[in-house]
């Protein structure tokens, strides 16, 4: 370690510290944070925000650049919230996303370490466009509409609320260039105020956009506070004529304090109530508050890793925990016997009937409630597999404790957070489960977000 003038200091990054993606190097054996910064960096860096087990490290000055630092292809990475880490090579991108997998189950514990050792990660079949939904946010700075995500908040800086106004979202659809600038005309003729959220005022909220990666199919959630806005058909109809691709538009009124998307109340539908995507053979109809995979193209590769995994002979019932609007477990129904989904959401429940009828699928039945509760009033006796989908916070230790109670041969368990899968995976392993394959899927390339596959069979 070097001293510069200024307080500047030399750091060395050897690691990335997850899921924020921030660079990690040792100044006098102390912890640095540095957040852009790059396994391989040599910086110069300034100390900030210190703790009394770590620091964060402002960068001044990239010394020398890793050999796996390169340009990010998108202008707005400096700033923008959306995706953090497009300075870093894909290949190492992957690398160090399995290295973090490893790490996380070694440190719970986990009994078959040989399995997670040999781990593959599995890319995403497209680096870029490969999200089918975004929620980009309006806003207003020095008088001008914004349209786009948040900017980024470094952890030694306070939140401003200020959003990054996108010309275009490499992780989404180009349709953003068609888009937006129809969007924040509309709202600049008719001087609607942007919602801050600093402040808790202002009617235009959001602009959420799906896209069915594999139909073509657009929605467009046009989100505001409560409020009149009688000229809402001349925004679907300007967006209508520059893309004809668009086949459901929504004016949805949210007025929670938080940024947090919620379909509160439909004020006005224009074309369909929904789109289509498919995945493989299947279609499924997504609604504005349908929970479905975001990497279209992703989620095939796992649902054909999950039929694998479930090992399936058409003669089992299988349990489908957490399951949404029924994708995977209508993609196990042909493979199964019977197959039973619970989710707790309702438009789910409906979502997930509809999606079983349009696919002909009538070995299917869903039910309505929380997980935990139904594994006990449910008549689930000799399900032999289960699969379960659960939200980042994993699984309940009511909800684990009655599935164990099933003793079903097999537990197929889709994760998008490696620490509560590694939990709970050494939860059922106590029980007389053993792991018996697992595999990750980079979902959310240029982030540090991981989906992740585990197997456990009953010895």
């Amino acid at each position: 370690m070097t001293q510069h003038d200024q307080g500047f200091q030399e750091i060395e990054i050897t690691d990335i510290a997850f899921p924020n993606n921030w660079g990690v190097g040792r100044i006098d054996k102390k912890v640095v944070f540095v957040p852009d910064g790059i396994i391989g960096d040599k910086l110069l860096i300034q100390q900030v925000r210190g703790r009394k087990k770590y620091t964060f490290g402002k960068i001044h000055q990239i010394i020398t650049p890793s050999p796996y630092r390169r340009i990010a292809p998108c202008k707005h990475n400096a700033v923008c919230g959306g995706c953090i880490m497009q300075e870093l090579d894909y290949t190492q991108q992957l690398a160090i996303k399995r290295n973090y997998l490893v790490q996380t189950f070694h440190k719970e514990g986990i009994s078959a370490m040989d399995k997670i050792q040999c781990v593959p990660i599995i890319k995403s079949p497209d680096e870029w466009f490969y999200r089918n939904k975004m929620e980009f946010t309006f806003g207003k700075e020095n008088g001008e509409i914004h349209l786009g995500l948040m900017k980024r908040t470094l952890p030694f800086e306070n939140f401003s609320g200020t959003v990054n106004n996108l010309e275009h979202c490499l992780i989404f659809s180009d349709v953003v260039e068609t888009l937006f600038p129809i969007a924040i005309d509309f709202v600049k003729r008719y001087q609607l105020e942007p919602f801050d959220l600093m402040t808790k005022e202002g009617f235009v909220r959001s602009l959420v956009v799906r896209e069915g990666k594999n139909t073509g199919d657009l929605m467009v959630i046009f989100v505001t506070t409560r409020g009149d806005l009688p000229q809402i058909q001349e925004l679907y109809d300007s967006i209508r004529e520059k893309i004809p691709a668009l086949k459901s538009f929504y004016w949805i009124e949210n007025n929670r304090i938080s940024n947090v998307f919620d379909a509160e109340k439909v004020l006005q539908v224009y074309g369909n109530e929904y789109i289509e995507e498919k995945i493989h053979d299947k279609r499924f109809r997504l609604y504005p508050q349908t929970f479905f995979q975001t990497n279209t193209h992703g989620a095939e590769e796992l649902h054909t890793k999950i039929v694998e995994a479930a090992a399936l002979t058409g003669n089992e019932r299988v349990l489908g925990l957490f399951c949404g609007a029924g994708a995977i477990e209508i993609s196990l129904a042909n493979h199964a016997k019977e197959v039973i989904g619970i989710d707790i959401n309702p438009v789910n429940i409906a979502n997930a009937h509809e999606n079983c009828r349009i696919n002909g699928i009538t070995n299917c039945a869903f039910h309505e409630g929380d997980a935990g509760d139904l594994l006990n009033s449910l008549p689930l006796a000799g399900m032999d597999v289960v699969v379960i989908d659960p939200p980042r916070s994993g699984l309940s230790n009511k909800t684990v404790k009655r599935i164990k109670r099933l003793q079903a041969r097999r537990i197929v368990y889709v994760s998008c957070s490696p620490p509560t899968l590694a939990r709970d995976v050494k939860s059922f392993e106590h029980d007389g489960y053993v792991l018996e394959s697992i595999a990750a899927f980079d979902f959310f390339p240029h982030t540090g977000h991981l989906e992740t596959l585990a197997c456990l069979a009953k010895q």
